[in-house]
């Protein structure tokens, strides 16, 4: 899951930076934010179950995807 998101990550932000489409940086700062709260909040209250034993390594992977997208990016400039 890990690998899995940092892909995802990387896809929107490149998706965004060529075609100029919004949706991508909503899912990433909007969506994706909200969906991991809940997740999280509902882990507090019920238990950490099967569907949020993967958790931290999603966020972690949303985390290195965005560091491996500012760390491989291509300046045009250049």
């Amino acid at each position: 899951m890990y690998q899995y998101m940092r892909g995802h990550i990387a896809a929107l932000l490149i998706q965004f930076e060529r075609y100029k489409h919004w949706g991508n940086l909503l899912r990433l700062f909007i969506i994706l934010p909200i969906y991991y709260v809940k997740r999280f909040l509902i882990g507090l209250l019920t238990g950490f179950k099967a569907i949020n034993r993967t958790l931290l390594a999603e966020v972690l992977g949303c985390f290195a995807g965005v560091s491996f997208y500012f760390k491989n990016r291509v300046n045009k400039d250049q």
